[in-house]
């Protein structure tokens, strides 16, 4: 492959197919076509065997000719060896992302960059290191500082965050010297944590005033523990109940509007 080592091993002998026990090295000589760098041919210390190394980094045909002396050997003719594309470098434009969650504000959650060359082969070793930004979103500075990735050695990666702020975000990934990964950017949904009744919140003048015979009312605004609020759920509306407290009694009633706020309305008749 490109990047790597082509070996050759070359066997001296005579007219008669017999090893030649007194080859110069000095006479070994090895050309390429188109040229490569190349090291040897060095007497490997066997009987009559000499190596020669060839560092191609072009893929494609390579002719290769051996001669001694200044003639050619083995065949007579120029060898040919294809050179193919190694899967040794990270082509960040061919590797991706993938395995997106849904996730909750306040779990862990991940999903996975595969690692590829210029051939569009995956690789099945690790080292490459990413970046991550958040391009657009909610509280975009304290989610951008939430990703960690975890190489598994294998060609693939695990990018692993814990989102406390709900929304939708755009993500862009990049290789660590810039260049973006092919679907970059994506996009991250983040759902609110679980209710929370000391993280909701309520408002309204009818917390203060109520005049009697009037109708008052104040607003709850369901959230998670992070403050983010809900939206509708039909199982929500049951966990809020109000009740008025005092010298009179008041008549009170509980309107979901579908959105994460709920109006409670209220009148006392004394």
């Amino acid at each position: 492959p490109t990047g790597g080592e082509l070996v050759l091993i070359i066997s001296a002998k005579d007219a008669f197919g017999n090893l030649a026990v007194n080859t110069q090295t000095s006479l070994l000589s090895i050309s390429t076509s188109p040229s490569v760098s190349s090291s040897g041919p060095d007497y490997t210390g066997g009987f009559s065997t000499y190596k020669a190394s060839l560092f191609p980094t072009n893929s494609g045909l390579l002719s290769i000719s051996v001669r001694y002396n200044g003639q050619l050997i083995g065949t007579g003719t120029a060898y040919q060896a294809s050179i193919f594309t190694g899967r040794n470098a990270i082509d960040a434009t061919k590797t991706y992302a993938f395995g997106f969650p849904t996730s909750v504000a306040g779990s862990s959650s991940h999903f996975y960059i595969q690692a590829v060359d210029n051939q569009n082969i995956p690789l099945v070793t690790g080292g490459s290191t990413f970046t991550m930004a958040v391009l657009s979103g909610q509280n975009i500075s304290s989610i951008s500082a939430l990703f960690s990735t975890t190489d598994s050695s294998a060609g693939w990666y695990k990018v692993s965050f814990s989102p406390t702020i709900s929304g939708t975000y755009s993500v862009s990934l990049s290789l660590s010297s810039g260049t973006a990964l092919s679907n970059s950017p994506v996009t991250l949904e983040v759902n609110p944590g679980p209710l929370n009744a000391l993280g909701s919140t309520i408002s309204g003048d009818g917390l203060t005033v109520s005049t009697s015979e009037s109708l008052a009312s104040f607003v709850i605004h369901s959230r998670d523990q992070f403050g983010n609020l809900r939206p509708y759920d039909p199982s929500v509306g049951a966990a809020f109940s109000a009740s008025i407290l005092g010298r009179a009694p008041a008549n009170t009633s509980l309107s979901d509007y579908k959105n994460g706020t709920y109006t409670v309305s209220y009148n006392i008749t004394v």
